[in-house]
């Protein structure tokens, strides 16, 4: 599995301190979370998929199958799958 990624740092405007994101879920957890809910729904998952990170929460998506349609998910910082959708193709 390979990563090509875009990565944000914060910085407080006052005081140039480096602001973490100590409380949320990392990528690797999020992105199993998300998976684990596909297969759960019985939802076809693909080899293929992207991850970003929005304040409070990851937005993974997924190819649905060799056919093609694409699936979405918002895993929130406390495990919690916020959403889900599917659109095929």
């Amino acid at each position: 599995m390979t990563f090509d990624s875009e990565v944000t740092f914060r910085f407080r405007q006052s005081d140039g301190q480096f602001v973490g994101d100590t409380n949320g879920l990392d990528a690797v957890t999020a992105f199993r979370i998300a998976r684990n809910h596909a297969l759960r729904e019985e939802v076809r998952w693909g080899p293929a998929f992207s991850i970003s990170r929005k304040t409070g929460e990851w937005h993974v998506g997924a190819r649905q199958s060799k056919l093609g349609g694409q699936i979405s998910i918002v895993v929130g910082d406390d495990g919690s799958i916020k959403s889900m959708s599917v659109n095929p193709k």
